[in-house]
């Protein structure tokens, strides 16, 4: 009926406690490792389930100028930080429930027909947070005058040079981050006074504590 709407839709796929999806597990009956044809046939649902979302919105002719955004909330729940577990990582260092990248970083996929008209790929560092601001910014509202995590990305999705001089903050589990798009200071879980910096630019698969090396730079980041 031509009324804006916000959907917020959470798959349990593929969080554990896994189980197999028999309609979507057919394309892998040669693999013999149950947990990870469990792992396969989830994927596969959510992929199937994207696409009848996708559907239906061009079906009501509202996929134009509707903003579909996907992503994780959080990296592959490995055990520790090797590759034992479904899922991965790629070259980044830690898993889920830690605040290295293997943990935080995961891929973001937007599709608005009627306001991104080419595809395109942006390393621009944002963060979940940011949703609310950008979502209120496109509809045309206003946020109540208060403190918030987030900024609005709108001129990032209008293909504006943007860069966002801030710091976004971590907190999980025992473990504390914060980070810009230059370094990313990390305080690991029962290390309460041990923290570790390293150059995400040069490094951003933090292989090199550069902590001691450059102790304002730890500083800084710490009295933020």
């Amino acid at each position: 009926d031509n009324r804006p709407f916000f959907a917020f839709i959470c798959f349990h796929a593929v969080h554990y406690p896994l189980g197999l999806i028999p309609e979507y597990a057919e394309p892998y009956t040669d693999i013999t490792d149950k947990t990870t044809k469990n792992y396969y046939s989830n994927i596969t649902a959510i992929d199937a389930a994207v696409g009848r979302l996708r559907g239906a919105l061009r079906e009501s002719d509202l996929s134009e100028n509707t903003l579909l955004w996907f992503c994780s909330d959080n990296g592959p729940n490995l055990k520790g930080d090797n590759e034992a577990g479904p899922g991965s990582k790629g070259p980044y260092r830690g898993c889920k429930g830690q605040l290295y990248e293997g943990g935080i970083r995961v891929p973001g996929l937007l599709e608005w027909p009627g306001g991104i008209s080419q595809p395109r790929g942006i390393d621009t560092l944002v963060v979940t947070s940011d949703f609310l601001p950008t979502f209120v910014d496109l509809a045309g509202g206003k946020l109540p005058a208060r403190p918030y995590d987030g900024i609005s990305l709108v001129p990032l999705l209008k293909g504006e040079p943007s860069s966002f001089d801030r710091n976004i903050c971590f907190s999980t589990r025992g473990w504390l981050a914060i980070q810009n798009e230059k370094y990313k200071l990390v305080r690991p879980k029962g290390k309460t006074s041990s923290f570790e910096l390293y150059d995400m630019e040069s490094d951003p698969h933090e292989t090199k504590n550069i902590a001691a090396a450059h102790p304002e730079h730890t500083r800084g980041l710490r009295t933020t």
